[in-house]
């Protein structure tokens, strides 16, 4: 919600939509069979063998190793922490050249007790703000749209299908919606402690470009 003020603007227009400002939320029940973790915790089924083979040579640092971990992940599991330290490929698979591979992902430090950490929370800003990163592969295509493609893959229907949910919310409700929030201790200054990160002219500057 607060994200959805921060920046809002009035407006006088007759215009009834532009009255309304927007809040979009995915559930991340929806996003978990797209997960890293899930696809490190679980298996390595839906990628091609190839590319499981190409991780495990860039892993071992000797012959013998490749071999071993060739055979210790024919079948199993890509990640066992009490066999394998899980760093080095957790470094793998978030490089962009391995990440190219799957069309829409997401990574999550909020249950880190397996062992797998992304150390997305390296930042105040994120910690305060809970966050998470999601991956889209597509240079021209939204996420929502790739979400769909791969849901189509799978079910080979979207009826009923929805990415993500909203609320559309009126303008002139701002000042409430403020002061509920400053209640919870959520504020410009607690949301962003680190002032020295500003990603917003990333932001403008995809949106003009």
């Amino acid at each position: 919600m607060f994200f959805s003020i921060d920046g809002i603007e009035g407006s006088d227009t007759i215009v009834e939509i532009e009255q309304y400002f927007s809040l979009y939320f995915i559930e991340e029940k929806n996003l978990s069979e797209a997960g890293r973790r899930k696809l490190m915790h679980e298996s390595l089924n839906t990628i091609s063998n190839e590319l499981k083979i190409k991780l495990i040579k860039e892993i071992a640092e000797t012959q013998e190793i490749e071999k071993e971990m060739i055979e210790k992940f024919k079948e199993r599991s890509i990640f066992d922490k009490d066999k394998l330290t899980g760093s080095g490929l957790v470094s793998k698979m978030t490089e962009i050249d391995t990440l190219i591979n799957f069309p829409i992902s997401y990574f999550s430090d909020k249950d880190i007790s397996n062992g797998i950490a992304f150390s997305i929370y390296n930042s105040e800003n994120i910690i305060k703000q809970d966050g998470v990163f999601t991956w889209n592969s597509s240079f021209d295509k939204p996420l929502e749209v790739v979400a769909q493609e791969q849901f189509l893959e799978t079910n080979g229907s979207v009826e009923n299908y929805r990415f993500s949910e909203s609320y559309n919310i009126n303008k002139k409700l701002d000042p409430y919606i403020r002061s509920k929030l400053e209640m919870l201790g959520i504020n410009r200054k607690n949301i962003y402690p680190d002032t020295t990160i500003d990603a917003r002219p990333i932001y403008t500057n995809c949106k003009e470009n």
